[in-house]
């Protein structure tokens, strides 16, 4: 499953929830994901996340940032 989306940090944040989708990458933690009708699809880990800064401000970080995690269905966590 590959999510997209884009981050508009100086606007709504996101930077932390970006950290937090890497920690858990590295980690290999097993998350749920829920579809947007909140379906249940399982568990999945991440295995990669991408990001693309568009508009650097002068602290370097994208006004735009586009966002791609890539994940990957286990088992049932424990």
């Amino acid at each position: 499953v590959t999510i997209e989306g884009c981050l508009k940090p100086e606007h709504f944040g996101g930077l932390r929830e970006l950290e937090a989708l890497k920690a858990a990458r590295d980690t290999r933690t097993p998350l749920p994901l829920i579809r947007g009708d909140f379906t249940p699809l399982g568990f999945f880990v991440i295995e990669e996340v991408e990001e693309k800064h568009e508009m650097i401000n002068a602290l370097g970080i994208g006004r735009e940032i586009e966002v791609e995690v890539k994940l990957r269905s286990v088992a049932f966590p424990g």
